[in-house]
């Protein structure tokens, strides 16, 4: 099953009708998909018409995907503690974006949700 909201009434390619996807209301994979802000719909429908109506989700607990690859970085990959300290760095950085975001969000969860992904590929 699917986990990012694609909540936008999208047609059918070969049918008479529409697909929407909301998704699940929180990150329940941590997959790079759920990163994007949740929605649900106000879905009114008359005879054949519908209207629809995107209602953004306004306490969810914020969720940051980030992916690096490390040897775009000048980390040497034979220094251990060079790397987990480029890492922790860069997990530093996505927090501080976190509390950017949250900054006017009262109803939000104060903690963000944070997930990188590390390319270690290339000799790490």
């Amino acid at each position: 099953h699917e986990h990012d909201c694609l909540i936008d009434p999208t047609p059918h390619d070969t049918h008479r009708f529409y697909l929407t996807q909301p998704g699940s209301s929180i990150a329940t994979s941590l997959s790079e998909g759920e990163a994007i802000r949740k929605h649900v719909a106000l879905v009114e429908i008359r005879d054949r018409e519908f209207r629809f109506t995107k209602l953004p989700l306004e306490t969810v607990r914020l969720f940051l995907f980030e992916t690096i690859k490390l040897k775009d970085s000048n980390v040497n990959p034979n220094r251990e503690d060079k790397v987990e300290a480029y890492m922790t760095e860069k997990v530093g950085e996505i927090i501080e974006k976190a509390k950017e975001q949250l900054r006017d969000k009262d109803r939000c969860p104060r903690l963000p949700l944070v997930r990188l992904r590390v390319d270690y590929s290339g000799g790490y």
